[in-house]
């Protein structure tokens, strides 16, 4: 099987290591010298350098790709790489910049007959691995509730294009809100509300909402950008609530306790590797989709991140 890994950034770099590390040989394409020269130093593999579009026509495709490239170029990489025959594709999160993006690249990948998946590593993490069991164990998920702050003081000094800005819900808040949907379902019944704004995200500042999923869980959110805070998930079963904070750790209170316990994991791949980017790779490379969000998925799911995030999507 032939294998791109599309960019030379620091993703890149995240997933030629899992790549090297599960055996599978790999090509990476990149474009600029700066990212290429960095990326060849720090891991000591060649990267062909001009760029997809040029590289696409003068070789032929590869079978499956993997897209790492600055959020803002995801949607056209993967476009590309549809429209070139490539026929599995894995594009990071979130896949585009904004729902429009989303929705094209899913319709173009369905016309074309081109599995495309989106990289929502954190599903993949050994902490959500084991609370997939005990909340099996325990008969399935009751209540959540969970936060999506940003550390907003960092980043503003990412030097982000203020399209990336501008929909950082999408962008990097979406990891925590994928997990817990995906943990305790999606919302059949959602209220939000939103409000305030930055500079940097005028549609809103502070979020707050709740509801019930298509698995009759209840749950509730809330985050405030306008102070730095940091991402938390808790699901609660008849037995038990399990804590994620950091989403690498697991910590729960049995039912009657007060106490929080940690939660003892087989999370080596997660300390040697970028957290859950092995395990996602590995569902990718032998097409164990269980777990890996579609881009038919994604597409879905974006009326509920644009109304959770208070954006206008400009969909029709």
């Amino acid at each position: 099987m032939s294998l791109w890994i599309v960019g030379s950034g620091p993703m890149a770099v995240a997933y030629a290591d899992v790549c090297s590390a599960i055996g599978v040989p790999f090509e990476v394409i990149g474009r600029g010298d700066r990212s290429a020269d960095a990326f060849e130093a720090e891991t000591g593999l060649p990267v062909r350098r001009g760029g997809l579009e040029r590289t696409l026509s003068r070789w032929p495709p590869p079978a499956s790709a993997i897209v790492a490239v600055p959020i803002d170029g995801l949607a056209t990489a993967a476009g590309l790489l549809v429209g070139s025959g490539v026929g599995r594709i894995l594009v990071e999160k979130p896949g585009g910049v904004d729902s429009v993006e989303i929705l094209n690249l899913a319709r173009n990948a369905r016309d074309c007959g081109v599995e495309v998946l989106v990289g929502y590593n954190r599903r993949f993490l050994a902490s959500v691995t084991e609370a997939r069991r005990l909340i099996e164990a325990d008969g399935g998920p009751v209540s959540c509730a969970f936060g999506f702050g940003e550390r907003t003081n960092l980043t503003t000094d990412l030097d982000l294009p203020v399209r990336v800005l501008s929909r950082w819900f999408l962008g990097n808040s979406s990891h925590v809100v994928d997990l817990a949907f995906h943990l305790i379902g999606w919302p059949a019944e959602l209220s939000a509300t939103t409000s305030g704004g930055l500079d940097w995200h005028p549609a809103a500042s502070r979020f707050h909402g709740s509801g019930t999923t298509d698995r009759g869980v209840t749950f509730s959110y809330q985050a405030d950008w306008s102070t730095p805070a940091s991402w938390r998930l808790e699901v609660v079963t008849a037995r038990r609530t399990l804590i994620f904070q950091p989403l690498e750790s697991l910590r729960m209170v049995v039912a009657g306790t007060d106490s929080e316990l940690e939660v003892n994991l087989a999370n080596s791949e997660d300390l040697d590797h970028k957290p859950g980017l092995l395990g996602q790779v590995r569902a990718f490379l032998v097409g164990d989709d269980r777990l890996l969000c579609s881009i038919e998925e994604q597409a879905a799911n974006c009326d509920t991140y644009d109304r959770m995030a208070g954006y206008d999507n400009g969909v029709s």
